[in-house]
């Protein structure tokens, strides 16, 4: 039988073990946030990457039912990929819809921004632009039209 200072020993063991263990745990964080609004060509397709950080490892889900589509792939690294596509393969609860990026882990889960998609045709013309990593452009200052919409400030993707 242990006696109540050996008792005392294994319970300030535990004590400082369990502390030990929850200073490991983090929430998740975004390393990569996608943006607010993501338009893209039917001929190029693009993809939206939503990645972050925590202890453990935070499991990355979109809120549209996504995996594995001939449109569209939710990929084990976060990211969601949007295939070129024919005009008659267009779906709007694919193409013309809102997303939403969710990590989470044991310690908690948080939600991105909501992520307005558009695919389809666009024309426009450029005064000027930030490269962004992933052949992606951000262009500033140019004339869109797209059914008639006009904008100034959107992301375009190779």
């Amino acid at each position: 039988m242990m006696d109540v200072r050996g008792l005392l020993k294994a319970a300030c063991l535990l004590y400082i073990l369990r502390g030990v263990i929850l200073l490991d745990l983090q929430g998740p964080l975004f390393l990569s946030e996608p943006l607010h609004r993501i338009e893209f060509s039917n001929n190029s397709g693009t993809h939206i990457e939503c990645t972050g950080h925590g202890s453990p490892p935070p499991d990355v889900e979109w809120s549209v039912a996504t995996t594995n589509h001939e449109l569209v792939y939710a990929s084990p690294n976060g990211s969601l990929i949007f295939y070129p596509f024919t005009a008659d393969k267009f779906r709007h609860e694919i193409h013309s819809t809102v997303y939403r990026c969710k990590l989470k882990n044991l310690v908690g889960t948080i939600l991105s921004r909501e992520v307005h998609v558009k695919g389809g045709k666009f024309f426009f013309s450029c005064t000027n632009h930030i490269t962004m990593p992933h052949n992606q452009l951000h262009l500033r200052g140019v004339e869109f039209a797209r059914k008639g919409r006009r904008d100034s400030n959107f992301l375009l993707t190779r």
